[in-house]
């Protein structure tokens, strides 16, 4: 059905009448498939496990937490097309963003703009305009499916859900909570979008539960197919992570770290992904922790603790946590002894939700920073504001690890120079940032082709070539690939 004959579809359900198609169809019955005529298919996902095709997706979250802020970047990376962290490609498209908080001109296209939006595919509710203020009861449900042929969008975004509810909705009744929700899922299937409604949490945080946490009946929840929880640890606001606490369609997804940078300057935030967290949905619900006089003592045992544990380098999660059980150090004390000594927490293996993943403590030396980028972006025209993933120079355009050591960002590549004219071992130490990568070169002269000095998995075609350029009367290379033997993908 293209958009003139859903145009027509409407307006005739408007009026009252029928369309042309259902004039002479019986009536009385409800309408049901033989199961056996029904052609089986996969679930489409825009972004999988988080955002499915035809679907509705709650994301819940404290005020304050960064919601807008991922609902921006949502959008953005929509309506540039690419693909999401982790995902694989897909074309840009429109995008609807129906928000009651936000001003446009002061909030929004700021945030998108830093986010790197396609401006010209985001169409956001101006609720200063005459015709900007919505309703979901059965006459705004109606003009909001009408918005949606007109802009036909691939994704549509409703923040917070419940300011469009109208007074006329107990939004804490399951019965009128389904008029709504039903109605919503419907929209989304028919016009094969993927729908993102935001939901504030109650006072009590659902006591702790995740499908409990949000505003209004848990029948919200139980209508929507996946479930997201934004929000950040109770005993460090700066470590922020979304969550997927509910899914019927796909194994949870990871949880996602995140971060937002503030430019005193232009008063603006930066959305920053900062890689796969161990922050769950459980802890960011987790009640806020007073420390009494005992565990202050304990904490500065639980420091010298690990700061021994870990100074001769990563150890695996599990073997930490017996230890600390061993030596009767409470959770609580551990993770300020954590944040104190900046040990960051990794995971290897498994890539997306495989088996094998471990998870690896990590004591940081000074100034690397503790938050880095750690994600695959999948390419397809991406612009300079998302990290890509690299592929391999064939035609089949194979997807590929982004080729470097756990803790490295590869988000804007320049060139790496060592000035002295030999090469020694990885250029890209742990936790070094590689912005860019396009030339390895060595400061002398004669651009003879070295050996391979990427690691495995990375595209010549977007690195440029590797040269030595050592002077015409010096040893050539050896042309051998330096790439580490123990080299592996941190993905």
């Amino acid at each position: 059905m293209n958009r003139e004959q859903r145009k027509a579809e409407w307006r005739s359900r408007q009026s009252g009448s029928p369309p042309p198609a259902q004039k002479d169809e019986p009536s009385g019955n409800y309408a049901c498939s033989q199961m056996s005529a029904v052609e089986p298919k996969k679930v489409d996902w825009l972004w999988k496990p988080y955002l499915p095709v035809g679907k509705v997706t709650l994301l819940d979250g404290w005020p304050g937490i960064g919601k807008s802020y991922i609902t921006c970047q949502l959008a953005a990376i929509v309506s540039r097309g690419g693909g999401f962290p982790n995902s694989t490609p897909f074309e840009a498209g429109n995008v609807l963003m129906f928000n009651a908080e936000d001003g446009l001109a002061d909030t929004l296209r700021p945030r998108l703009e830093a986010c790197g939006a396609d401006l010209t595919k985001v169409y956001c509710l101006d609720i200063l305009h005459k015709d900007g203020i919505a309703t979901f009861d059965q006459a705004g449900l109606l003009r909001f499916e009408s918005t949606i042929i007109d802009y036909d969008p691939k994704f549509v975004i409703v923040d917070p859900l419940f300011a469009f509810t109208g007074a006329g909705v107990d939004i804490h009744r399951a019965n009128e909570s389904r008029a709504v929700s039903s109605r919503l899922a419907s929209i989304a299937a028919k016009y094969n979008l993927s729908m993102l409604c935001v939901r504030h949490l109650n006072k009590g945080g659902g006591g702790g539960s995740s499908m409990r946490a949000g505003i209004g009946s848990i029948d919200w929840i139980a209508a929507a197919r996946v479930g997201l929880l934004a929000g950040c640890d109770p005993d460090d606001e700066s470590k922020m992570a979304l969550t997927n606490y509910k899914n019927n369609l796909a194994k949870k997804g990871e949880p996602l770290g995140y971060r937002i940078d503030f430019d005193p300057d232009a008063d603006q935030g930066t959305f920053v992904w900062t890689g796969i967290s161990d922050l769950t949905a459980d802890r960011i619900l987790a009640p806020q922790h007073h420390e009494d006089a005992g565990e202050s003592a304990q904490r500065a045992d639980a420091k010298e603790f690990l700061y021994e544990l870990l100074k001769d380098g990563r150890v695996e999660a599990s073997d930490v946590e017996k230890a600390a059980k061993a030596s009767k150090i409470s959770d609580y004390s551990m993770r300020q002894a954590k944040m104190t000594l900046k040990v960051r927490t990794y995971k290897e293996g498994g890539e997306f939700g495989g088996r094998g993943a471990r998870w690896y403590w990590e004591m940081l030396e000074a100034g690397v920073p503790q938050d880095v980028e750690l994600f695959d972006y999948p390419t397809n025209g991406l612009s300079k504001f998302e990290n890509q993933r690299l592929v391999e120079n064939s035609n089949g355009k194979a997807n590929k690890d982004n080729g470097l050591a756990q803790g490295v960002e590869n988000s804007t590549n320049q060139r790496l120079v060592e000035s002295n004219g030999a090469i020694s071992g990885d250029l890209a130490p742990q936790g070094v940032e590689m912005p860019d990568v396009q030339r390895l070169v060595l400061n002398d002269s004669s651009n003879e082709t070295c050996g391979d000095l990427f690691p495995q998995g990375v595209d010549s075609t977007s690195c440029d070539e590797v040269t030595d350029n050592k002077a015409l009367n010096s040893t050539p290379c050896d042309n051998e690939d330096i790439t580490p033997k123990d080299w592996k993908s941190p993905f």
